[in-house]
């Protein structure tokens, strides 16, 4: 079964258009970076990677990077 992967670049509020794209997309996964703010740093910023993990109807892939990748 062959693998389809499709990037994009998306205009819009970060969260709520990721949502609605992996909605019309039909996607089966969704694999994306996050920073891995913790605690007070992501409640004072919010958390895109959170808000997409709440939301989403499909299973949610993040990767942290290591410090020296950063």
């Amino acid at each position: 079964m062959p693998l389809e992967v499709t990037t994009s670049a998306l205009v819009g509020p970060v969260a709520d258009t990721l949502a609605a794209r992996i909605e019309a997309r039909r996607a089966a996964l969704v694999v994306a970076a996050t920073h891995g703010r913790g605690g007070l740093a992501r409640a004072w910023l919010g958390s895109v990677a959170d808000k997409v993990v709440r939301s989403a109807c499909v299973p949610v892939l993040l990767h942290r990077p290591r410090e020296e990748e950063r």
